[in-house]
Formats: structure tokens, sequence, C-alpha cells
């Protein structure tokens, strides 16, 4: 030992700790590293991580990327889609004249409580000529459409044509305009005339029922695809229709509030 190195180990605050070894060489430094890989491998937390897979074994796993959490349950999520599958077919060939005749009464009662609920909601929201003319439409379009919309994406077996989808729309805009026009004609409007009586119970209820069966026409679409596939149904395809609807209901709606602020000044 060298006279630094023993004057170093002399030194009061290293006494007692013990000489470092001496530095490998080449070989003894490769042996160092296979001893480290060895421990890391031998670690419990990273036992099952501690070595990437063979490349077979990589090449064998459908869902890749060594057993990652996000993709390890797509076989079981693809059994589960087809047990589903099975499942909607069944109630498609289960539902009988009774369910479906239940069902149409059900939502058709329904929709007269949820067209009150609305048309007062917007009355007290909405009052300015502009969201006559954009939000009034899209909203009222879409609430007369709810009742069939969320029943045919959920239970689309429960109809028992395109026809009775495209007629609970219809029956649907009825009790709205009508409710709406009793709101109008005796809670919002004082003695109204005559000539307004009879454009509200013609023209307005006319309207409503008119872009309500636009609506319907897409979602009877819809069913029929179902009913094709007795499969779940796919909404998007009655959006086409669904807009139209908005579109026909803003264009009116746009005319009637030109009129309104005109017809002052031609007087």
């Amino acid at each position: 030992m060298s006279d630094a190195r023993r004057e170093l180990l002399e030194e009061p605050a290293l006494r007692g700790v013990a000489a470092p070894p001496p530095l490998p060489g080449a070989a003894g430094a490769r042996r160092a590293a296979a001893s480290a890989t060895a421990e890391v491998a031998r670690e419990p937390a990273l036992g099952a991580a501690g070595a990437a897979p063979a490349p077979d074994a990589v090449g064998a796993d459908p869902n890749g990327v060594w057993g990652e959490p996000a993709l390890a349950d797509a076989p079981a999520a693809g059994a589960s889609r087809e047990r589903h599958a099975a499942w909607v077919a069944a109630q498609w060939a289960g539902a009988g004249r009774g369910l479906r005749a239940a069902a149409f009464l059900g939502l058709a009662l329904a929709a007269g409580p949820f067209a009150v609920l609305f048309a007062v909601l917007r009355e007290t929201i909405v009052s300015s000529p502009l969201a006559a003319v954009t939000i009034v439409p899209v909203a009222e379009e879409l609430a007369k459409a709810a009742m069939p919309l969320m029943t045919l994406e959920k239970r689309p077996w429960l109809f028992s044509s395109g026809g009775s989808v495209a007629a609970l729309c219809a029956l649907s805009g009825l009790v709205f305009a009508s409710i709406e026009n009793v709101l109008y004609l005796f809670v919002y409007l004082r003695d109204p005339t005559p000539g307004l009586v009879l454009w509200r119970l013609v023209v307005c209820t006319a309207l409503h029922v008119g872009c309500a069966s636009l609506s319907g026409a897409g979602l009877a679409r819809v069913w029929r695809r179902a009913a094709a596939e007795r499969a779940a149904a796919d909404v998007s395809i009655a959006a086409p229709w669904t807009i139209a609807a908005m579109v026909a209901h803003g264009a009116y709606n746009g005319l009637a509030t030109v009129w309104e602020l005109l017809a002052p000044l031609a007087a």
C-alpha cells in the first residue's frame, strides 16, 4: 500500500473504513455489469418487467406492446360486443305487439308534459329576435323528436314499423303546437284578433307538425336499417332530416320576425 493511501486511511474521520477495492480491468467490468443485470431481473417489483420478451413472443401477442394494460382486455371487449349484438337480436325477435303498443301509447302520453315544460321554459329564457331564428328552431325540433329519438337509440325494437316512428313524431309536433297555441292565445296575448287566432291554429300548427314529421322521416329510416340488420340503431342517419326541419322552422321564424318588425312601418 502506498504512503498516500496509508495516510488517507489513518485519517481519524475515516478510521474503520475498509480499503476500496482495486479498480477492475475490462474483464472485471464485464462481470460487474452482468451481475448488476441479474440483480435487476431478480428484483420483485421489476420481476415481470425486468426483461423484454423475446421477439417471437411479442409477435405472437395480437395486442402488442408487452401486455399494455389499455389493450390487455381487447379480446374480452370483442367478446362483450358479440354478446351484446346477440342480446339485441334476441330483443328484436322477442318484442311482441302488446309491448310495442304499450310503448307507443306511453311515449305519446309523455310527449305532452315534455312539450309543456319546454314551451314554458322557452318563453321565460329566450326572447330576442335573433334567438327566435337561431336557437328556438334547433331547440324546438330537438324537443319534439326527443322521445322517439331516445327510445330509438336505446330500444329500437319497441317500435313496430318506421311508420309508427314517424307517426309518433307527428303526434309530438301536434301536442307541442296545441300547447303553444293555448299559451299564446290565452296567456301571452291579450284579446288576439280572429285573424291571429286562425293563423296560429292553422299555419303554426301545420309548421310544427310538418317539421316534426320531417324529423320523423329520418328516424323512420334509422328504424328500417336497424330492423333489417336486427341490430342497434344508428341515429346519425336521421341527422340530415332533423337539420332540414330546423332550417325550415328557422326560415319561418325569420319571415315572421321581419314581418313583425316591418308591420308598424307599413301602417
